[in-house]
């Protein structure tokens, strides 16, 4: 079941009043210690369910999802289903991820969007 699906061509979305004026740097949001943890927390999550479910193979799912100026996740998007159960487990670990560091642009925090992978092929 796809709720909303969208297509965008750029690293982050931002308006007029977060444009990066001449000089200033983006910087990425992050999430806790990096990529690895991010990694082993979507992984470990992951795991709990589809050890009970037993039935993860070569199953995908892309999702969209902002990290807002504050560092939470907002307007998550399925770009990629596979099938509805998986789907709302990744949603559902994506949503509730804390320890986002949001992105910035000199001083000011701005919201990024991000899309993220999760694919099981070699998980066991």
């Amino acid at each position: 079941r796809v709720i909303k699906t969208e297509e965008f061509h750029g690293r982050g979305i931002f308006d007029d009043n977060t444009a990066a004026p001449k000089g200033d740097t983006l910087i990425m949001p992050y999430y806790r210690n990096g990529k690895n943890e991010w990694r082993s927390y979507i992984f470990n999550t992951l795991n709990e369910d589809a050890i009970a479910r037993n039935q993860l193979k070569n199953e995908q799912v892309k999702i969209s999802f902002l990290i807002a100026e504050t560092g939470k996740i907002k307007d998550l998007i399925l770009i990629k289903s596979e099938y509805f159960s998986f789907d709302n487990d990744v949603i559902k670990i994506i949503s509730n991820a804390k320890g986002w560091n949001p992105a910035s642009i000199g001083d000011k925090k701005v919201a990024y969007r991000l899309a993220q992978t999760v694919s099981m092929v070699d998980a066991f």
